[in-house]
């Protein structure tokens, strides 16, 4: 019996302000509406950049009222919120104030200059919501306003991957803006980890046969404000840009979310800190002086 040679096929389009790529070593096409569709759908319910999005309702919706939101919107939350709670809140989803009088107010513009007054303090430091399971309702304690922007990529590239397999695709990749997911049954993937500094140069390359691999950096999406350099990497618990000696941080995990997170801790936080919330992960980190720090899970990634 004769078996249809498996090709490589290639997706690209932009959604959320970012590039997203898929590979795929498939003999049918039948998937490819599917992911487009999901990632559309999960910017109109999730984007904070669009007025009519669930997220900009829920961020206008006032305390103690209950709000029955879109499914997608109520999983993303929950993740989001139990993730803050892992991390002490270092990850804290409840910046939109912060980041947009930094700011970053709309879809993001390389070489923005903006004039902003002085920023305040972050102080949610405990989850502010109650979820409401059976009607899929989320209710405001105080008023907070949530941004979803990273580990909403994690969330959508861990979906589209998911929808990737089901279509059966035994080898495929699902990159939005650096945070990626993979898998294969036969050849590993292999991966660049870009330079901080000059994006055309590779730093190393890792083999992944599954998993997930994303990277945070100071550099990527900076802007100036007040003539002050800003960037979207914010510590949850000053809600300022998060002043460590890192620019870059690199996480191989077991999934998209796990491995956007981690990636950001890591611009924020002490190595060993991070590794209290999970031990399981490889990450590569540079520092400003330009020293490179890998532990020995990412090592044993790395491509000879």
């Amino acid at each position: 019996m004769h078996h249809a040679e498996k090709q490589t096929q290639r997706l690209s389009f932009t959604q959320m302000n970012t590039s997203i790529a898929m590979l795929a070593e498939h003999e049918e096409e039948a998937w490819q509406t599917d992911v487009i569709d999901w990632f559309r759908e999960f910017e109109r319910i999730c984007s904070r950049f669009l007025p009519t999005s669930s997220l900009t309702l829920f961020n206008e919706t006032k305390s103690n009222v209950p709000l029955i939101v879109h499914p997608i919107l109520y999983d993303t939350i929950q993740t989001a919120v139990a993730w803050a709670n892992k991390t002490d809140f270092y990850f804290n989803p409840f910046m939109l104030e912060q980041i947009e009088q930094l700011g970053y107010n709309e879809s993001f513009q390389e070489g923005w200059k903006k004039h902003g007054g002085a920023t305040k303090q972050s102080t949610v430091q405990q989850n502010p919501l109650l979820f409401h399971d059976h009607i899929k309702a989320i209710e405001k304690r105080r008023p907070v306003q949530m941004d979803l922007g990273g580990i909403g990529k994690g969330v959508s590239v861990d979906k589209a991957a998911q929808l990737m397999k089901n279509a059966a695709i035994s080898r495929g990749l699902v990159d939005a803006g650096g945070d990626m997911c993979m898998w294969s049954n036969d050849a590993p993937w292999k991966i660049g980890i870009r330079h901080p500094y000059d994006e055309s140069r590779t730093l190393f390359s890792v083999h992944i046969q599954r998993g997930a691999i994303a990277t945070s950096s100071k550099w990527h999406r900076k802007w100036q404000q007040n003539e002050q350099w800003q960037h979207h990497l914010l510590n949850g618990h000053t809600g300022l840009p998060s002043e460590t000696d890192v620019v870059q941080a690199t996480v191989i995990a077991r999934n998209a979310t796990t491995a956007d997170v981690l990636a950001k801790l890591l611009t924020i936080l002490p190595a060993e800190q991070v590794q209290k919330y999970d031990s399981d992960f490889g990450y590569a980190i540079i520092k400003k002086d330009g020293t490179v720090t890998i532990n020995k899970q990412m090592r044993s990634f790395i491509a000879i």
